[in-house]
């Protein structure tokens, strides 16, 4: 960069030399006093109508997909931009192919960096293979933007606060490995008693009867019939399914936490959503946890919309991987709003004794409990909660880490997402 002082200091010897009469002195100062002066005039304007985008095709995945990151620059004014330099902060959790990565500032980012230059409405693109490694929600951004003049006299720079996202939903998981019947993952919700019907579910056809609902008429085999038949649904006792994740992986608060079973149990979760909406049940989720973008609990009410599922999974990508309240308190409030019938379903590791009386009580109250337990211990018996044990992983016996790092870790995350 071309400092004022030496500017200051070449006008002196400029006049200096008009005064003795040095010509040609003088012209070639001139000259150089004039490139300084265009140079600062060009890096002041260089960064006027000048954009700056990016994109994630698509901008959500599931963990082991690639995305694309395109990036483009657009000068959109009639002087050009001889030089440029990029910087653009990643973060080091996702893996980009064919990049020039360099160290950041920032804990958990990296700088990738790229150089060009723009003629008069001019624009360029980078498009870079992007690897989900993990599941998350990555923030990608600040860019810092460093323009010069032809010389190189007068850089200057830029900061662009615009940020883009990219989700990446958990792994799903084979249902064999949750002990879980592909055909009816969610259990058999038979009812020993006609209280309710689901449509879903024909199992035959009768005779029509006077008082049978229009909507339950079997018309094709009507014709075939030559008389009115009806469907026969199904008998069952569950309408809504709750879905109910634990990330406690200690009995005790102070113990820490494992950062693989609680992935493993949010991949579980992720896995029995899909199921629920495959079979086209109504189903929630509830979690003692929060998202990175949020500082209230996870409570997502039963839906059939068919938007429920990309939110479930947009929540669980989004999940802090640990818990901030117990599950069995949770519970206790949140089981008078549930109404007679619904299937909790629970993901938890800690077969605690207040978890084991809380799923008891539920069940007592006419609410269809399955409880995947995850953990490495025994599996519990509960007198009417249906048990069932997802298979082990390996990595469940490496080495905890403390509470304390996972919640500086989530408020660097939040201060990166703000």
């Amino acid at each position: 960069m071309f400092k004022p002082d030496a500017a200051r200091f070449l006008a002196l010897i400029f006049v200096i030399a008009l005064l003795l009469g040095r010509g040609l002195l003088a012209l070639l100062l001139g000259l150089v006093l004039l490139a300084v002066v265009v140079a600062r005039q060009w890096s002041q304007v260089a960064l006027r109508r000048f954009t700056y985008t990016r994109t994630f095709t698509p901008a959500r995945g599931f963990v082991g997909d690639e995305v694309e990151l395109c990036l483009q620059l657009r000068n959109a004014k009639l002087l050009g931009v001889p030089g440029l330099r990029v910087q653009d902060t990643i973060p080091t959790r996702l893996g980009i192919h064919g990049a020039k990565l360099v160290p950041s500032t920032q804990t958990g980012s990296q700088l990738l960096e790229r150089r060009t230059s723009l003629r008069a409405y001019e624009a360029v693109s980078w498009r870079l293979a992007v690897q989900c490694r993990e599941r998350g929600y990555f923030v990608v951004g600040p860019v810092r933007i460093e323009a010069t003049d032809p010389w190189g006299l007068h850089p200057t720079e830029t900061e662009l606060p615009g940020r883009t996202a990219l989700v990446v939903y958990p792994k799903l998981l084979p249902l064999e490995e949750l002990q879980l019947d592909p055909r009816h993952p969610l259990g058999d919700l038979r009812a020993q008693r006609r209280l309710l019907t689901d449509p879903s579910r024909t199992v035959g056809i009768r005779d029509y009867q006077r008082g049978d609902p229009f909507k339950a008429i079997h018309w094709g085999a009507t014709a075939r019939r030559g008389q009115m038949q009806t469907r026969v649904y199904e008998p069952t006792t569950s309408l809504e399914v709750a879905i109910a994740l634990d990330l406690d992986t200690f009995e005790q608060y102070w113990e820490g936490i494992q950062p693989e079973l609680v992935e493993r149990m949010i991949s579980v979760a992720a896995t029995v959503a899909t199921a629920a909406s495959n079979t086209r049940r109504s189903f929630g989720l509830y979690a003692n946890a929060v998202a990175a973008d949020s500082d209230q609990f996870v409570r997502l009410a039963p839906s059939r919309n068919p938007a429920q599922l990309p939110l479930v999974l947009e929540t669980l990508a989004k999940l802090v991987p640990y818990s901030i309240a117990p599950m069995p308190q949770l519970l206790r409030r949140l089981g008078p709003m549930l109404p007679w019938g619904t299937t909790v379903l629970v993901i938890s590791a800690v077969p605690s004794l207040a978890m084991q009386q809380t799923l008891l009580r539920l069940a007592e109250r006419g609410r269809h409990v399955l409880w995947l337990f995850c953990g490495s211990e025994q599996s519990p018996r509960v007198p009417g909660v249906e048990v069932r044990r997802v298979s082990p992983d390996a990595s469940w016996s490496e080495p905890g880490v403390s509470r304390l790092q996972a919640t500086r870790d989530h408020a660097r995350h939040v201060r990166q997402v703000q």
